[in-house]
């Protein structure tokens, strides 16, 4: 038996085949397949080319599925998930089902997929389900629909705030002259310059990690912004568990997904979050998994095909995939 799990992101797409044991047979990588920013046409060819290589390097063909689960971002609203369908429909691929990328995550969390899920890589979003089986989800639409998180975000705070010390409108930071250094430019001056140039300023998703470099040689600014994100989450879970009415003496899982959360893993972020969780009387335990979002959707194709594997050989499974994506990368 052969199950396909696709996790699709802005920045990547990342395919696996697995087999009925849970082992990976085939895995494929391409470009960024959010249809929100990268419009559908090139949601389904990015889509497409994951999926063929992954097939391709298990040796089968498409049609051999048991099962096969897309984890997309931008799969929101039902209008999103209409859209999406229709584009996964002309795939060909069988036995398929669609997912908003948050399903996949919380999966990760545990086979019962209770508790709230915090997706914090290129973008954000926030998703939870309770015992009784509500769902909710908080944002995932960007800044100016509440959102206050994700690594473009992160990154486009960097840019200002270099900017903003040069000026001497705020204290001097480290980032006033890494930021330009990064991208290449001799000072904050010649960056701006560059940048007013542009009709459309796209700031580099990579000065998130700027941030972190910063904030881990003691940048006051540096840890006042991953502190900030660190807030912004807790306040996204807080909504989440608010509108699911989940009760205050239940302790809820909140399980971290995306780069900065299980790559970045920095203290200040991970802290505030507690902190401001612990402020509003949420009693919760933090989950970081050691596994790609794609692993999500493996198992949410093993579970489609009515295969469950115990809890300990997910969680083994899941961090060979994490190692060999991470040594690929």
């Amino acid at each position: 038996m052969w199950c396909l799990g696709v996790d699709g992101g802005n920045s990547k797409t990342v395919a696996v085949v697995i087999d009925g044991d849970g082992r990976v047979q085939g895995l494929g990588q391409a470009g960024g397949s959010n249809y929100q920013t990268a419009g559908l046409r090139s949601a389904s060819r990015e889509l497409q080319r994951a999926t063929e290589m992954a097939l391709a390097e298990a040796g089968i063909a498409k049609e051999e599925l048991a099962s096969a689960v897309f984890a997309l971002a931008g799969a929101d609203r039902p209008v999103d998930v209409e859209r999406i369908e229709g584009m996964l429909a002309q795939l060909g691929t069988p036995h398929w089902s669609l997912v908003c990328d948050t399903h996949a995550g919380l999966r990760l969390g545990g086979p019962a997929q209770v508790g709230v899920v915090l997706i914090c890589g290129a973008g954000t979003n926030a998703f939870g389900r309770s015992p009784a089986g509500a769902a909710v989800q908080t944002g995932g639409f960007g800044w100016l629909f509440g959102d206050g998180a994700g690594g473009d975000h992160l990154a486009r705070l960097a840019f200002r705030a270099a900017i903003r010390a040069w000026e001497h409108r705020d204290p001097p930071t480290l980032l006033m002259t890494q930021v330009p250094a990064h991208l290449g430019f001799a000072d904050v001056p010649a960056m701006v310059e560059h940048f007013l140039e542009q009709p459309w300023p796209q700031i580099p998703l990579e000065l998130a990690e700027v941030v972190h470099d910063a904030a881990r040689a003691g940048d006051a600014t540096a840890c006042a912004l991953l502190e900030e994100l660190g807030r912004e989450l807790a306040l996204a879970a807080h909504s989440v568990l608010i509108r699911l009415g989940w009760p205050a003496a239940q302790e809820a899982s909140i399980v971290l997904i995306g780069s900065i959360l299980q790559k970045g893993r920095d203290p200040r972020v991970l802290s505030q979050l507690s902190r401001v969780l612990e402020e509003r009387g949420w009693r919760h335990r933090l989950v970081i998994p050691e596994a790609p979002p794609v692993w999500g959707a493996a198992l949410l194709a093993l579970d489609s095909a009515g295969v469950r594997l115990a809890r300990e050989r997910e969680v083994h499974l899941g961090r060979a995939l994490w190692a060999r994506l991470s040594s690929s990368a």
